[in-house]
């Protein structure tokens, strides 16, 4: 006894236009559902990479502003250090910002008040002496819990009054 196909079985398959397998379209397969999900999985994944860096971005730009934002003040207090006599620091300037600096002396001269004197082959000295100092200066912010560090050079030049004319 053998298996047997009666005719109306196959004029009722051929009469279908998809296979016999896929009569339910009530909703997804298997393979549909995971494909699904690893692109969605690699969108979120590329969405969580894009938005950290974001975050490491914006905390080091706020950082970097902040450092900014101070330098002037610590030009300042540098100028004022170089006034009473100080060649370099390491200072403190608030809770999450330390600074240092150090002066290297380039050029020194005392104020001329009048012109060359060719009979005498001197000058007239005023009262200043015109200091010019190259600065290093190194900043260190804590800030997100990260330490963001950034190093300037410029140059100063400081006056000041001497005893003797």
């Amino acid at each position: 006894m053998g298996f047997q196909i009666s005719n109306r079985f196959i004029t009722r398959f051929a009469a279908r236009k998809r296979p016999f397998f896929f009569t339910d379209s009530s909703g997804f397969t298997l393979v549909e559902t995971l494909v699904a999900l690893v692109i969605l999985l690699t969108c979120l994944a590329a969405a969580s990479q894009s938005y950290n860096t974001a975050i490491n971005l914006s905390n080091k730009l706020n950082s970097t502003v902040y450092i900014a934002t101070t330098v002037p003040h610590i030009r300042n207090d540098i100028k004022k250090s170089l006034l009473s006599g100080e060649i370099k620091g390491d200072v403190k300037f608030s809770g999450d910002l330390n600074y240092s600096w150090i002066a290297e002396k380039r050029s020194s001269s005392r104020t001329i008040t009048g012109p060359y004197d060719e009979s005498t082959g001197g000058l007239e000295y005023g009262q200043f002496q015109i200091t010019l100092y190259k600065i290093n200066l190194m900043v260190a912010a804590n800030l997100n819990e990260k330490q963001r560090k950034a190093s300037f050079e410029y140059m100063e030049l400081v006056w000041r009054k001497t005893d003797s004319r």
